[in-house]
């Protein structure tokens, strides 16, 4: 890695930005509430300007305001020297409704001032997987036909995807470790959990019934390849 963690900002050090700013010493960490924080210029006043910045905010699944004060609000407000590395989500190109929205014009934003942004699979790690908590709990499958798209990411794969995109071309890239179709992903919960599917579906989430199909290419040119499969993390699981 050739860029100075001490010239780097993390924006959002929760879940993903904690493991990112663990691999940059020396480096800055922004905590948000709720995106207020970052989203106030306050923030950078008394402190060396950063020359890259890594924005890992979120909402948590927030609503449209939330996602306009998180994304468009934090946006507006980063110095203008720093070069952006910005988190969004594998389905805001294809997912309709306000919060997909705001991702897209966050997006254009960033692009705008020749930034990179990471479109990110839903992220998972030993203590958190949506998917298999949900199935272990005995509650609804995910929504959606056999053969619809779940892409997953382990957050340290996201994090060092996120230090090889410091240095990328601008443009959009996506960030996915492995891609399941909603047959294959119960198939292998029960397998490995031992523990049938529930026959009822959950109603729609934040991220809808959204269905993308992840072009990593770009992001593997670079040299990244990911580490963790979610198997490793259901095998753990088995009853």
């Amino acid at each position: 890695m050739s860029i100075d963690p001490r010239l780097c900002a993390v924006v959002g050090v929760g879940f993903l930005g904690s493991r990112l700013l663990a691999l940059l010493p020396g480096a800055r960490g922004v905590e948000l509430r709720r995106g207020e924080d970052a989203a106030d210029p306050a923030v950078w006043e008394g402190h060396p300007l950063p020359e890259r910045m890594f924005c890992c905010q979120s909402t948590r699944g927030g609503d449209a305001a939330a996602y306009r004060r998180a994304y468009l609000g934090v946006l507006g407000a980063l110095p203008r020297t720093a070069r952006v590395i910005w988190c969004s989500a594998l389905s805001a190109g294809a997912a309709e409704g306000a919060r997909a929205e705001v991702l897209r014009t966050a997006e254009q934003g960033v692009l705008a001032r020749g930034g990179v942004v990471a479109r990110l699979a839903a992220l998972w790690g030993e203590g958190r997987c949506e998917l298999l908590r949900r199935h272990c709990a005995g509650e609804p499958r995910l929504p959606g036909p056999p053969q619809r798209r779940l892409n997953y990411v382990h957050a340290d794969d996201a994090a060092r995807a996120l230090l090889l995109l410091a240095e990328a071309p601008s443009g959009c890239y996506d960030v996915c470790g492995e891609s399941l179709t909603h047959a294959e992903a119960y198939a292998m919960l029960e397998e490995l959990t031992g523990i049938p599917a529930e026959a009822q579906e959950s109603a729609a989430g934040h991220r809808g019934r959204s269905s993308a199909l992840p072009d990593t290419a770009a992001l593997r040119a670079l040299g990244w390849q990911p580490q963790h499969q979610l198997k490793e993390l259901c095998g753990n699981h088995a009853h």
